[in-house]
């Protein structure tokens, strides 16, 4: 199996900031290790990996190395963040929508200089109430680097839990929050 690339949001409501992070990593194998890598290092017993459980299991400086070491491994073949200003509206599907589209647009030019011959990547995305047209609009922007959409659940996903740790560290970074 190819490159997959994890994705999930995270969302600052009251400093109005909302963030989509792709993750991609060398296979499922790959998330599955890193997952149990980060739950082992983080001493995490239970429960699906969150960004906000990790602060509070591990603090601010801790968490963040975590995510660094996560970054830095040889599985991760590249990642990407979006992030954008909430209006009034708050978070609804036209903004996840938005988010998603400039995530995939931005991680397209690393991932096809990333990935082996003429390689796509699949892309799981947590089940979030995205239409098919905004799928196919990914496949699209992925530009040939994305073959396939697929929708998980994050409770059963070890890599779509990796993504929201990064989409957290990423939101409370552009909040101007201290966490990230």
């Amino acid at each position: 199996m190819g490159v997959v690339c994890f994705g999930d949001e995270s969302a600052e409501p009251r400093a109005g900031v909302a963030c989509y992070c792709l993750l991609c990593l060398r296979s499922r194998d790959c998330a599955r290790r890193l997952h149990l890598d980060l739950r082992r290092w983080a001493g995490w017993r239970r429960g699906e990996l969150k960004y906000r459980k990790l602060l509070r299991a591990v603090g601010e400086a801790r968490a963040n190395t975590l995510i660094e070491r996560v970054l830095g491994d040889p599985c991760v073949v590249a990642s990407h963040c979006s992030s954008i200003r909430l209006g009034s509206r708050g978070l609804d599907g036209e903004i996840r929508a938005r988010l998603l589209l400039e995530a995939v647009e931005g991680l397209s030019a690393s991932l096809a200089e990333r990935l082996p011959g003429s390689g796509c990547a699949t892309l799981e995305l947590d089940e979030a109430p995205l239409r098919d047209r905004v799928l196919a609009e990914a496949r699209r922007r992925g530009r040939g680097t994305v073959c396939r959409v697929r929708m998980r659940s994050s409770r059963r996903e070890p890599g779509i839990q990796l993504a929201d740790l990064l989409a957290g560290s990423h939101c409370a970074k552009a909040a101007g929050g201290r966490e990230a």
